[in-house]
């Protein structure tokens, strides 16, 4: 008898969670992920919550301030692009439910985790997964992720991806696949700036120097350095050159760059007003530095791997990595 009520009172436990589907509105148009008038329900998500940001429904960047946390995050899905989701210093996102979570799941979208913030999910975490999706993830902070990790882990042909690790920044995975699936494709890179670090539950030495043969792991301006350690059971990946973005450099200004690659020009797009560009070589060196200009000419570059940092007229500052063709 006292199994039976045990039973039945787990089946009510069970029965009692409610999973709910939460997406970004924007509706105060001041962009926080905490305010309950700004997801489809009135009220910001919970532990066991799908939460989505759908550029068919809004495209404005949300920022996260504080503690907060959803179910899992599903950022860029619909047809449009979302945009920009911004955890700043501070601020962690948690996902609690064991369910992927993901960076471009049908369409494009941009995740950026300034230094002081941390974003973790409680299962997989993958970077363009279905065809036609594209996502850029920016590290400043921390990412810390339970299960497998994926860029293209379907292996389409047109789905592209980009992460890249800052001066300070922390990927911590727990998964990475064997047999390569974690990064599949030409189209997707992952990118270890000096003083970032990437750090892998077990021994993936052989697998990660194919990726890095095949260039899909680089650190620009040096070589991707691979450590294992059998007492901590952690495989260690790090750049041999010098850190050329502090913690301050990775801020919450969204712009918008393109083309990108390029083989002669590019534009700058932002809501306000572009005061200053300067573009660094991956060794540090200032090779551009133009005022109040959206269209530069970047023809004279050399190919290769650059930062272009931009300050608005409010003094602002965002950060982004060029491809030069």
């Amino acid at each position: 008898m006292k199994k039976q009520v045990l039973f039945l009172l787990a089946i009510m436990v069970n029965c009692s969670v409610v999973f709910a589907q939460l997406t970004w509105t924007n509706g105060n148009a001041n962009g926080a992920y905490g305010e309950d008038d700004n997801w489809n329900e009135g009220f910001p998500p919970g532990e066991f919550d799908q939460v989505l940001f759908d550029g068919n429904t809004n495209a404005q960047n949300c920022i996260v301030t504080g503690e907060q946390e959803g179910g899992w995050f599903e950022i860029g899905v619909g047809g449009t692009p979302y945009g920009t989701l911004i955890i700043q210093d501070g601020a962690h996102l948690q996902g609690k439910f064991a369910h992927w979570s993901a960076v471009g799941w049908t369409t494009e979208a941009t995740l950026l985790v300034e230094a002081g913030g941390t974003f973790s999910v409680a299962e997989h975490l993958w970077l363009g997964f279905n065809p036609g999706s594209n996502s850029h993830v920016h590290i400043a902070g921390t990412i810390n992720v339970t299960g497998m990790y994926g860029q293209n882990f379907i292996g389409n042909a047109d789905t592209k991806s980009d992460l890249t690790i800052y001066n300070g920044g922390v990927l911590n995975l727990s998964q990475f696949h064997a047999e390569g699936n974690s990064i599949q494709g030409s189209d997707q890179l992952l990118t270890i700036m000096g003083g970032g670090t990437m750090i892998i539950t077990g021994d993936h030495t052989s697998i990660l120097a194919t990726h890095i043969a095949a260039e899909q792991i680089v650190a620009p301006g040096g070589s991707v350095n691979v450590v294992y350690d059998v007492d901590s059971d952690k495989t260690t990946l790090t750049s041999s050159a010098d850190p050329i973005l502090g913690l301050s450099d990775i801020a919450s200004l969204d712009f918008r760059m393109y083309p990108n690659p390029t083989a002669d020009f590019i534009t700058i797009k932002a809501k306000t007003a572009i005061s200053n560009v300067k573009i660094y070589s991956t060794l540090g060196r200032l090779v551009k530095d133009v005022t109040a200009e959206n269209r530069i000419d970047v023809s004279d570059l050399s190919a290769g791997y650059y930062i272009v940092k931009i300050k608005d007229e409010l003094g602002h500052l965002g950060v982004k990595k060029l491809i030069k063709n």
